[in-house]
């Protein structure tokens, strides 16, 4: 199943997913096998979007609108164990009639996916958080991420602890 908009290219071995920067006419930034944030013209680190395709996000107030989710304007990242954390700035939300920021987390055990406005369900993101036990994940600027991957195709070490965690989890029987 392809989660992210640069799966057009089959590679022979999963560290490939981590080595390379752009994918046809896609900049990505790989995050945690198989999210990736991709951007078609890379001038801003406001240009990148995380996109899941066949999505199950589920939130209070989230309105579902086909199959693929795409969160933009994304302000800070995280992983602990084999949960991502994902802010930005602004994400849409038609039953709240407006614009605001949001946390997004994506559970890759279970394939669970949350989000939450941050000014209307503070409650509900801190009890999933506290749920998942990634209160003390450490999130990281999305602009220093993405730059220090598109120039030295380094991913932030913790994320690479994190990354050797959750595949070999994936590898036991």
């Amino acid at each position: 199943m392809c989660l992210g908009a640069s799966c057009n290219i089959i590679t022979s071995s999963e560290d490939d997913f981590y080595s390379y920067s752009k994918s046809w006419d896609l900049w990505r930034v790989p995050i945690l096998q198989p999210y990736e944030m991709v951007s078609a013209t890379n001038t801003s680190a406001e240009d990148w979007f995380l996109i899941i395709e066949d999505h199950h996000v589920e939130g209070p107030d989230f309105f579902r609108s086909g199959q693929r989710f795409q969160l933009s304007s994304v302000k800070t990242i995280g992983i602990l164990d084999s949960v991502i954390v994902v802010s930005n700035e602004n994400h849409y939300w038609p039953k709240l009639s407006g614009q605001y920021s949001s946390t997004l987390i994506i559970d890759l055990k279970t394939k669970r996916q949350y989000i939450y406005s941050n000014k209307h369900h503070p409650a509900e993101l801190n009890e999933t958080m506290k749920a998942l036990k990634v209160e003390a994940i450490e999130m990281l600027e999305w602009e220093m991420v993405m730059h220090d991957f598109l120039d030295n195709k380094k991913l932030p070490e913790i994320w690479n602890k994190q990354r050797l965690n959750t595949d070999s989890q994936q590898n036991q029987p």
